[in-house]
């Protein structure tokens, strides 16, 4: 034990600097593709969401239907 390096006790440790910089939105640019905040644009595209098939697909957007070979799936 001894080599191993001994942390000094939290009330030795300084306190946080007064001048820190906090982090702005600029400094994460995946900041950009956040939907926090959004929920009111969100429910009024989904209120006028048109579906071409009833409660499965939207115009506009793709849709995957995946089943094992030959369940009766038609183009």
């Amino acid at each position: 034990m001894d080599n191993i390096t001994k942390f000094p006790p939290l009330h030795l440790l300084p306190e946080k600097n007064a001048q820190t910089i906090e982090p702005t939105r600029a400094d994460f640019p995946l900041h950009n593709l956040s939907i926090v905040g959004d929920l009111a644009e969100m429910k009024a595209k989904m209120l006028a969401d048109v579906f071409v098939l009833d409660g499965v697909a939207l115009l506009g957007q793709l849709t995957v239907i995946y089943a094992k070979p030959n369940a009766g799936k038609q183009d």
